[in-house]
């Protein structure tokens, strides 16, 4: 009976270790199941912490570059408004806008004043006052060469400005894409 007292309790025994033993187990797993997940989560953490990070200093990137582009859009449109006036007023009352002098368009007393050769002198006097302005059809060539002018620099302005955006948008793009600000 001995014997078998002895198989019992070593029966006994070893499920008791058994069992503690699957505790023990169990708890070290558990152990290293929330060990792991806090790290991840501290990982995650830091990830998260770092990406604001990074999103914010390529936000002031951003608003760095946006700032420069305003400040360059009004030069630009500074120094269109400065052309535009000067198209506007012109180099002279009897030149065309185009600057070389090539169209001069009121013509000088003379014999070439475009009378025929048999007009008179009240004729001539009439024409000298005519000389000192435009003739009418010159004054439209430059009034549509003035618009025209006009219409060119409104063109280049917007052109200039679509460029400074452009450029502002690669320059986001870049530092992005490269992971770093500048």
């Amino acid at each position: 009976m001995f014997d078998k007292l002895t198989i019992f309790i070593a029966c006994a025994a070893c499920a008791i270790c058994a069992f503690f033993g699957y505790q023990y187990a169990t708890v070290q797993s558990d152990k290293r199941f929330y060990e792991y997940q806090l790290s991840m989560e501290q990982k995650l953490s830091q990830a998260v912490e770092n990406r604001i990070a990074t999103e914010d200093a390529w936000r002031e990137r951003a608003r760095e570059l946006q700032s420069l582009a305003d400040k360059d859009r009004t030069a630009l449109e500074t120094k269109y408004r400065e052309l535009l006036r000067s198209v506007s007023v012109g180099d002279g009352a009897n030149r065309s806008n185009d600057g070389n002098g090539m169209h001069d368009c009121a013509k000088s007393t003379g014999a070439d004043n475009g009378l025929p050769s048999n007009a008179g002198v009240a004729d001539r006097a009439d024409t000298a006052k005519a000389d000192r302005q435009p003739r009418q059809s010159c004054r439209v060539y430059q009034d549509a060469l003035t618009k025209a002018k006009k219409r060119i620099l409104y063109e280049a302005k917007e052109r200039d400005i679509c460029s400074v955006h452009y450029n502002t948008l690669l320059q986001i793009y870049q530092s992005v894409s490269d992971n770093k600000v500048r």
